[in-house]
């Protein structure tokens, strides 16, 4: 007996995929499923979809790159299966390309003013809480402006929370804004404070521009910026060691218990 299919997948949409933009309608026909994708990014949406029968993957995995501001783009049309069953997906989807290739030469600006210092308290793959990640964090008081490390068009931004806390379940409440560069990569800037963001999503922001105030929300346990690039692979979001110009030197790797001073 053939299985009527009568789900809306949109609902099932994992929390990772909610209020980012993406979502998929379903259209059923006599003898055949279809999916058809929105996405109301200002950036590419890396989106895998594999079909389940009672959480049993059947078919082919299938993976896209959905371009910005994309409405109703047909992506995967099934035929209604044979086999009874509750049929449901298991759906990723990450701002960005895999097909994409970054820019690893590229040369970032710090993420604060000209002619001001700050010093890093924790480095890349740090114990704490950057294992296996390129992410830098910079001790900042709270209400310090921060800059755009690189020009890009913002993506993200949530600003709503007060809550911080010691463990990853605070993680949750961290504001942050994520902004999209030209080689597909992202820029993080984590912990900014309620109502410090300085830019909604859409903006254009140009590198050294002024886009939030720093706090210490989220999984926190002093005041800071935590800054990270990242890009979409085909196994999801990677991070990248980013080059850095300073006062001191015009491209170098930040470190760990050292203090720089960004560049006029």
């Amino acid at each position: 007996m053939r299985y009527n299919l009568l789900i809306y997948l949109s609902m099932l949409l994992p929390a990772c995929l909610q209020g980012q933009g993406f979502s998929i309608d379903q259209e059923i026909k006599e003898d055949s499923i279809r999916y058809y994708a929105n996405n109301t990014n200002y950036c590419p949406y890396y989106v895998q979809i594999q079909a389940q029968i009672d959480s049993v993957a059947f078919g082919e995995a299938h993976s896209f790159v959905i371009e910005a501001q994309t409405k109703h783009k047909r992506i995967i049309a099934y035929a209604k299966p044979n086999k009874a069953g509750k049929i449901d997906y298991v759906v990723s989807g990450y701002f960005g390309s895999p097909y994409t290739k970054p820019d690893s030469s590229y040369i970032y600006t710090l993420p604060y003013a000209p002619k001001t210092g700050y010093r890093i308290i924790q480095g890349y793959k740090g114990r704490f809480s950057h294992k296996n990640q390129y992410a830098l964090d910079f001790r900042m008081p709270i209400g310090t402006p921060i800059h755009a490390v690189r020009s890009g068009v913002v993506v993200r931004v949530k600003d709503d929370s007060d809550k911080h806390g010691r463990t990853m379940a605070f993680a949750q409440f961290g504001n942050h804004i994520i902004i999209y560069h030209e080689d597909g990569t992202l820029g993080y800037y984590y912990h900014i404070s309620k109502d410090g963001s300085k830019v909604k999503v859409g903006d254009t922001v140009q590198q050294k521009q002024f886009i939030a105030l720093s706090g210490n929300t989220g999984w926190s346990t002093t005041p800071h910026l935590h800054f990270i690039v990242k890009y979409t692979s085909t196994k999801g979001y990677e991070s990248l060691p980013t080059w850095f110009c300073t006062s001191q030197k015009s491209r170098t790797y930040l470190k760990a218990k050292h203090k720089y001073l960004a560049c006029e």
